[in-house]
Order: structure tokens, then sequence, then C-alpha cells
């Protein structure tokens, strides 16, 4: 399963040297696959004007969302999923949910003789010995034990109508010395939901992201101060 930091709290917590670090290390990777007369650089690096500020971070938000993007298709998202969740954002709130649940139960048990490892001697009368070991009853319980999860996306609150993007269930046999069950015989886990209303209204009808800092608004000041930011 994964994650998803809105953008503006990816800002709160920028670390600028931590960040410079990381792109002198990625422009040190792509110098090793890019042709010799091709110079990446950073920005700051580069002559630019100052809108060009605000294409530069509309490039990178697209490029960062479209990472999320290609996470889904691992998800069990479809093209036709997208569109239909695309088309819920547009009245409601659209979330992904994560549930998980486990059930133990007990199968059977079953007796069997282990001998010890060790072995007594003894000799009679100095004419003949006789061996021996401790033989001990061991009883095994085995237990059913199953678990499964699913995703889910649903418009609102509407979980009964959502879309089944993936499930998955596992069984394993356990065993132990004990007649006490080594698991709860049900468990299940409080479900984990993510809004994702925002990503979807950042898709046009043919599912391109369209991220963009809306430069006429009076709330803009900067490419980082703005309210898409």
């Amino acid at each position: 399963f994964f994650l998803f930091v809105p953008l503006a709290s990816l800002m709160d917590k920028f670390e600028e040297t931590r960040f410079q670090q990381q792109l002198d290390a990625a422009l040190a990777q792509i110098r090793t696959v890019l042709e010799n007369n091709r110079s990446p650089a950073g920005a700051a690096e580069v002559g630019h004007s100052y809108t060009d500020k605000f294409s530069l971070v509309e490039f990178v938000s697209n490029s960062a969302l479209a990472s999320l993007i290609e996470v889904w298709r691992f998800l069990g998202f479809t093209e036709e999923n997208v569109k239909q969740m695309r088309s819920w954002a547009s009245e409601k709130s659209v979330s992904l949910r994560f549930q998980s649940e486990h059930h133990c139960s007990f199968s059977h048990k079953k007796e069997r003789k282990v001998e010890s490892s060790t072995q007594r001697v003894t000799k009679v009368a100095g004419l003949f010995t006789a061996t021996d070991k401790v033989v001990t009853k061991v009883t095994d319980y085995f237990w059913h034990f199953s678990s499964s999860y699913s995703l889910l996306a649903f418009q609102g609150t509407y979980t009964d109508d959502g879309i089944l993007l993936k499930e998955r269930k596992g069984e394993y046999e356990i065993l132990t010395s004990s007649d006490v069950a080594p698991e709860a015989e049900v468990s299940i886990a409080d479900p984990i939901d993510l809004d994702i209303t925002w990503l979807l209204q950042q898709m046009n009808n043919d599912l391109e992201l369209t991220f963009s800092i809306d430069r006429n608004d009076n709330r803009c000041r900067t490419p980082r101060q703005n309210s898409e930011v």
C-alpha cells in the first residue's frame, strides 16, 4: 500500500541542504547516462526568467504526481477505474480504503513419540549390557490460519457501491505444542482510508496531469507562495 503526502506538507518540511545533496547525486547519475554534449544542471545554474520558475514548479509537481499514478497500476487500477473515480471526484470526495482481517481456528491434534537423544547403558553381572532410552509422548496441535486484504475505491461514504481494486487471501497451518490458540479467532483491523480527490482533479478527460498555478489569482505571490502549492 502507498502513502500520498500533499505537496503543501512537503514544502513545510523542506530541507535545502538535504535537497541539494540529493540533486547533486541525481545529476551525477544522469551524466553517466546522457551523451557528453548534454550538460544537466540545477535551475540556479541556468539562465532563466522569473516566469520559468512557475513552469519549473508545475513540471516538477506533475512529475511527482505521475510517479504516484504509476504506483496505482501495480495496485490494480485500470484506465476505466480511474475515469470512473475522476467522474466521482467532480461531485464528491473519493477515497481508497485498505481492509484486512485474520481468522484462526483449531484443526486437529496429533500424538507422536520422541526418543531422548541420550541413552543409558547398564551392565548386568558383567555378563551382558542393557541399553534403554527415554521415550516421551508429545502432542502437536494444528491450527488453520487465514489472512485476507482488499483495496477499495469509493465516493463519499458509499462503500457498498465502490470499486474493488485488489483483494488477496492466504492460508497457513500453524503448529503449536499447547492447546492455546496462537492467534485471535477473528481479528479485523480498522480500515485505513486515503482521500485522493485532489489528485484526481489534476487530470483531464484523457487522464493527463494538468497541475498548474493560477498566476492571475490575487493570492499568488511567488512560485512557492500560492493557493495551488
